[in-house]
């Protein structure tokens, strides 16, 4: 590329960083400049419940420094929020006044929280967690102790209950679905978590909704349920999910349907703007419905693809396999590809709720296409490139779905056996 090609990344995320390494890997002259709205040089979202928990310190979190950028060749423009993208003109303008020109720009500017439509959803004392400024608020409020209303079942609503009960709070969690972490988990999954909850003091309503956040006395909050239930609260956390901030380009003519629509290279349809991490969306291709893939590791390769692109390469993103991996209340969990059965797959079940393990693997045809790991999720590594070869695994698959059995052990002998798996 030229030596005055002008780079611009919309968001100090971790598609927008990786982009940034891998612009300066092809291009050590092209001007790369990333812009966040946030006063905070990056940190991963990731982490901002444990730092609730106490088990990382704010500046542990703002690990990269103030000093971000900085050696690496690229600008780093924080409290800077971008109001629109011009791409007639290859400019996008600051809501404080101003402009950058650009030849490339990728959007990574990831997601927002989403606040349900309720009365007093934004009342002090009741807060979304994305930023670390929102954890802080929070942090404070964590200090003067009482009882915490979550409404969310999710991960990060899982995640805060846990933190706060930690802390001392005594929280509460309000739950739409009819189980704990609906997207990663069954129903055997989820009752074995929720029992775990429950041991630990959390108080759980499956099955309700916050229909109203309220003033109670002093500064406590009442959060009224649909039913009738009115609970008391001196902090509320809005945990309902996250939506893809996609406005920008929407605004600016891209095509977009959940998210920004990309082709396999992360280019959007706007002629040299690419898009990468929660706002890409994989443009539908006949048999594929478009993806999103709102998870960190695949932020990363995107965003490092977008920039590889950026930057004159030619390199396609092959898309991915979901899998989260957390531990809950003790119980370390691993979610990987399809866990849910629309009754086409078979699935092998090894549950031991004593011993809190709960195993889960789902195939069709000999190919793995799922796997729910709870208690022990030593094999999650070779189940998620097994699951995403898509190769058949032949006569080794009984000895993988053999309750128990190490799969990692099993692929060796089956290697050692003569099997055709190959990796």
């Amino acid at each position: 590329m030229s030596k005055a090609t002008r780079y611009a990344i919309i968001g100090n995320s971790a598609a927008g960083l990786a982009a940034a390494r891998a612009i300066r890997v092809r291009d050590r002259e092209g001007r790369v400049t990333l812009f966040s709205d946030e006063p905070f040089p990056f940190y991963s979202r990731l982490l901002l419940t444990y730092f609730l928990k106490g088990t990382i310190s704010r500046e542990r979190l703002l690990g990269q420094g103030e000093d971000f950028g900085a050696g690496r060749a690229f600008e780093v423009k924080l409290n800077t929020r971008v109001e629109a993208i011009l791409p007639a003109e290859g400019k996008i303008v600051f809501s404080a006044g101003g402009s950058f020109s650009f030849d490339r720009l990728l959007a990574a500017a990831g997601s927002s929280p989403v606040v349900p439509s309720i009365p007093g959803s934004k009342l002090p004392g009741v807060f979304p967690l994305r930023t670390l400024r929102q954890a802080e608020e929070i942090e404070g409020r964590i200090k003067r102790g009482g009882e915490a209303v979550i409404l969310g079942g999710g991960l990060v609503g899982l995640q805060t209950a846990q933190a706060l009960n930690v802390r001392g709070m005594k929280a509460t969690l309000i739950v739409s679905s009819e189980r704990l972490l609906s997207r990663n988990l069954d129903g055997k999954g989820s009752d074995l978590l929720l029992q775990e909850a429950k041991d630990l003091g959390i108080k759980i309503f499956l099955r309700k909704d916050a229909v109203e956040i309220g003033r109670g006395p002093g500064e406590t909050l009442r959060v009224v349920l649909r039913g009738g239930e009115v609970l008391k609260a001196d902090l509320a956390i809005l945990a309902k999910g996250v939506e893809p901030r996609i406005e920008l380009l929407k605004e600016a003519g891209a095509a977009v349907r959940e998210g920004v629509l990309v082709d396999n290279r992360l280019r959007t349809s706007r002629e040299n703007i690419f898009a990468a991490g929660d706002a890409a969306q994989m443009a539908p291709v006949p048999g594929r419905v478009g993806e999103i893939f709102p998870i960190w590791p695949h932020a990363v390769e995107q965003g490092g693809i977008a920039g590889l692109n950026m930057a004159g390469l030619d390199v396609t993103f092959q898309g991915g396999t979901p899998m989260n991996i957390t531990e809950l209340f003790g119980i370390k969990i691993a979610s990987i590809g399809r866990i849910k059965n629309d009754g086409s797959f078979k699935e092998a079940i090894d549950y031991r709720p004593g011993e809190k393990i709960y195993r889960k693997i789902v195939f069709r045809e000999e190919v793995i296409a799922g796997a729910l790991l709870m208690g022990d999720v030593g094999d999650c590594g070779i189940l998620q490139r097994l699951i995403r070869s898509r190769r058949p695994v032949g006569r080794i698959l009984p000895r993988i779905l053999n309750h128990g059995a190490g799969v990692t052990q099993t692929i060796q002998e089956g290697r050692g056996a003569g099997s055709s798996l190959l990796f």
